[in-house]
């Protein structure tokens, strides 16, 4: 158990490991936070993000000077990575209360990447009525955008939703980087591939067609 300086702690199921992999590649521990060079995580974070992201660079894209939505921002690791890659602007849409306050807590060591991040705790969801009062469209959302370039999805299934319901707004974006959950939606992943091979290269950069990430760039576009 990884004990924090305010009494909480990391819990030992899966962090441990992810703590490991990331001292070994130059990550350093001090009391409740994890840096390297000037990059700094509380330790209470999700971890394997924090991996994935920064040292498998399963997002990579270039966005230097573009806008980035990150739908599922968790606690804050890819709005930062981003923000990295001197990205304009990253908007980052997390609903989760403890996550969110996680990522809000996050951007607070990183005042120079945190400049050009703005975080909202809100649901994106597709077009029609909708029961849920803190949400919006990523109609309404890129309506005021005036260039977006890169979408982020990390939702649990919520990127079949959007992808099949709101393709006009996706459509928008020139690069699409996605974690896919089939089973979660009872959707296959080849009605993803048919919506989108008209205008996008996809490729698979984790996993297989029953989980993982997938990158499509606009054919013409720029990745």
């Amino acid at each position: 158990m990884i004990l924090l300086s305010d009494g909480s702690s990391v819990s030992p199921a899966g962090a441990k490991p992810w703590l490991d992999m990331l001292v070994s590649k130059g990550w350093q521990v001090e009391q409740d936070t994890l840096r390297k060079g000037n990059l700094r995580f509380l330790l209470a974070s999700d971890l394997s993000p924090i991996y994935e992201v920064f040292e498998r660079k399963v997002y990579y894209v270039d966005v230097r000077d573009s806008t980035v939505v990150d739908v599922g921002a968790g606690t804050g690791d890819s709005c930062l990575y981003f923000a990295m890659l001197s990205a304009h602007k990253v908007i980052g849409v997390e609903p989760d209360p403890s996550r969110f306050a996680l990522a809000k807590r996050n951007l607070l060591p990183n005042p120079d990447l945190a400049s050009g991040i703005e975080l909202k705790m809100e649901c994106v969801r597709s077009p029609g009525p909708s029961t849920i009062s803190e949400s919006f469209t990523l109609g309404q959302l890129v309506a005021s955008i005036s260039h977006p370039l890169m979408l982020k999805m990390d939702c649990e299934g919520c990127e079949f939703d959007l992808i099949l319901s709101d393709y006009e707004s996706i459509r928008r974006f020139d690069v699409l980087v996605f974690e896919y959950h089939p089973n979660m939606v009872y959707k296959s992943f080849n009605r993803l591939l048919k919506r989108l091979q008209y205008d996008y290269q996809l490729n698979i950069v984790a996993g297989d067609v029953m989980i993982g990430i997938a990158k499509c760039i606009r054919k013409g576009g720029r990745g």
